[in-house]
């Protein structure tokens, strides 16, 4: 299953215009070819594929001069919350997956897309007692991108990036129950914050853009 992510359109004041947003996280790691659709392709925005095999979102431009779309000099500092992906997989218990160790899978997953594949627990066990068509909590960001204190992701992710996964048959074993690997309902990271209040990287901190000058006041 393949996800995107349309935010239509960001209202801001004070001269720095209005924007419309396309967005996805692809900032770590070699990506399966097409494992994330091309949002040109869905919205005809001007979104463009990365070498990872995913796609960046192309910020449009700006209506006001007063925010610049070129990259900061120098770059604002990165937030406290990284986004560190572990390497790919098609099967997210394989003990290798971990992107947060205080966060392991083990064999029943941790609710997290700790490969930032666009699936959560994918064909990772349902837990015992877990019968055909339950649902968990599921979130479209690594176990990495959590605030330590509250367990749950920040800015943006903390709401759109929540979802649910549900309790299937295994395709291999039809005796065996496993996560169907979909998070519905959720929605992935931006890859950079753009120049609107609100954390859309969901790193921790706003408006801390790495290709945009967000020194306009919002």
């Amino acid at each position: 299953m393949r996800f995107f992510i349309v935010l239509s359109v960001v209202a801001l004041g004070s001269g720095c215009g209005t924007r419309s947003i396309f967005g996805d996280e692809v900032d770590s790691g070699a990506r399966s070819p097409g494992t994330l659709r091309d949002a040109s392709q869905e919205t005809g925005s001007d979104a463009t594929l990365s070498p990872e095999g995913g796609f960046q979102d192309v910020l449009p431009d700006v209506e006001s001069e007063a925010c610049s779309t070129s990259p900061p000099d120098p770059p604002p500092p990165p937030g406290p919350i990284p986004h560190l992906c572990a390497p790919p997989t098609i099967f997210e218990c394989d003990g290798l997956s971990d992107s947060d160790p205080r966060r392991p899978n083990d064999l029943f997953g941790n609710g997290f897309d700790d490969d930032c594949d666009g699936q959560v627990d994918e064909r990772c066990g349902c837990e015992p007692g877990a019968v055909l068509g339950d649902v968990k909590d599921c979130w479209l960001v690594p176990a990495s991108q959590v605030d330590p204190m509250t367990g749950e992701p920040v800015g943006y992710c903390r709401t759109f990036s929540r979802g649910s996964v549900a309790c299937t048959r295994s395709s291999g074993d039809a005796t065996r129950l496993v996560w169907s690997g979909v998070c519905e309902g959720a929605n992935q990271p931006f890859f950079s914050d753009i120049c609107a209040p609100g954390d859309f990287d969901c790193d921790g901190a706003e408006s801390n853009s790495r290709v945009q000058d967000c020194s306009c006041a919002p």
